[in-house]
C-alpha cells in the first residue's frame, strides 16, 4: 500500500465524528467513501501477506472471501437502516 494512502485514515476518525455531529448527510458519504479506501486497501495487504504462507488455494479463497468486505458491511448497514427500496424488485404487471 502507498504510504500516501495512509494520510487517507483521518477520514475515518472524521467521518465517525461527523456522524456524531449531524451533517449534512453528502457531506457524510464523502469523507466516509474517502475513509474506506485505505481500510480496503489494508485488508487486501492483509489478506495478500496471508496468503502468502497459506499458498495459492487458500490464498484465493480468501481474496474472493475478503476481496468484498467492505462492500458487504456498507450492504448489512444500509439493510439494518432500511435504506433500501424493496420496491424496485418487484415485477409489475401491465
Amino acid at each position: 500500500m502507498p504510504r500516501w494512502l495512509y494520510a487517507f485514515l483521518i477520514f475515518t476518525v472524521a467521518a465517525l465524528i461527523l456522524a456524531v455531529l449531524h451533517v449534512h448527510p453528502l457531506i457524510l458519504f464523502v469523507v466516509t467513501g474517502l475513509g474506506i479506501l485505505p481500510l480496503a486497501a489494508l485488508i487486501g495487504e492483509g489478506v495478500d501477506q496471508v496468503s502468502d504462507y497459506t499458498g495459492e488455494r487458500i490464498g484465493g479463497l480468501l481474496f474472493a472471501t475478503f476481496g468484498n468486505i467492505t462492500e458487504f458491511i456498507i450492504s448489512l448497514l444500509a439493510f439494518r437502516r432500511l435504506l433500501h427500496d424493496s420496491s424496485m424488485y418487484v415485477m409489475r404487471a401491465g
